[in-house]
């Protein structure tokens, strides 16, 4: 069943205006009509199915919730600490972030950072549109526009930084519930940064034998540990 985005999902039997994005595609792209069902997620966690009760004009619709379901939240809780690249990568990283489960991610600027970490406009349309896509009930928290002292003192008990190939790295316990993972700028961390991470403490996780781009370190950390600690 196709899922759209609606915050406002509270009981069965309510009705419910969708916004005028999602109600143009349902309309004018998929061609919907009143009776159609449809599930309804609000980026936290409530998944409802709903039916199409009213259509008016061709950008507003209502629909009448018939069920909800609060969906589990992964085993394992990512908080992704990460300088934003210069090469545009920003909305790829969060849609990365969705389709993973993170569930926060902490935008720093680091001493080599050449993107500066300002929120980016229509970060929240990614996130929907990601979570749609991939089946997340979940939207990650976004805070942007930290320094890196900043981020350091949001650190969870368990961390992991992205490194160069090493052959030192040992996995902590399977029962690891929450985690936060690090990854530099295009730059890398700076040696004083990068002791502080280590000091947290953290791990070193290197993925294969060449250094990675921050998109594609993100996106492989954040799968290994998924993987390995955030299966049902």
């Amino acid at each position: 069943m196709r899922k759209f985005f609606c915050s406002e999902l509270k009981q069965v039997g309510d009705l419910v205006k969708i916004d005028k994005t999602e109600s143009r595609h349902i309309l004018q792209t998929l061609r919907m009509k009143e009776g159609d069902e449809l599930q309804l997620m609000n980026g936290e966690g409530i998944l409802a199915n709903a039916v199409i009760a009213k259509i008016e004009g061709r950008n507003t619709l209502l629909c009448e919730l018939k069920d909800l379901t609060q969906a589990p939240r992964p085993k394992l809780k990512i908080s992704l600490f990460v300088a934003p690249p210069s090469n545009g990568t920003l909305a790829l990283i969060l849609k990365q972030a969705v389709e993973l489960g993170v569930d926060s991610v902490y935008l720093m600027s680091c001493k080599y950072s050449v993107s500066k970490s300002k929120k980016e406009k229509n970060v929240h349309a990614e996130l929907i549109s990601a979570a749609k896509q991939s089946g997340n009930p979940y939207l990650p928290k976004v805070v942007s526009g930290l320094t890196f002292k900043e981020a350091l003192k949001l650190a969870p008990e368990n961390n992991f930084y992205g490194a160069v190939p090493s052959d030192d790295f040992v996995y902590p316990e399977n029962t690891l519930t929450e985690a936060g993972v690090w990854i530099g700028p295009e730059g890398g961390f700076s040696d004083d940064e990068l002791e502080q991470v280590q000091s947290l403490p953290a791990c070193p996780l290197a993925i294969g034998p060449y250094i990675l781009r921050v998109e594609t370190a993100v996106n492989s950390v954040c799968s290994v540990l998924m993987s390995k600690y955030g299966q049902s």
